[in-house]
């Protein structure tokens, strides 16, 4: 192969990147898909109600104070 360095660099540079891309093109389809599944809306507002649960649990500890 008949190729300058900065052209090699710049090919290794690519390559190093190409695990990156993959990973985060699979996280991205991961997160449609899970974003599109009917459980997604259940998760979603289990999550919150613990959030808000959380919160005003406490909220009340900080009035007993």
């Amino acid at each position: 192969m008949n190729t300058s360095k900065p052209e090699q660099d710049r090919e290794l540079q690519n390559l190093q990147k190409l695990p990156l891309l993959f990973l985060t093109g699979f996280f991205a389809l991961f997160a449609l898909a899970f974003l599109f599944s009917p459980s997604f809306n259940a998760l979603v507002g289990q999550a919150f109600g613990g959030l808000h649960e959380a919160v005003v649990t406490m909220v009340a500890w900080c009035r007993s104070l």
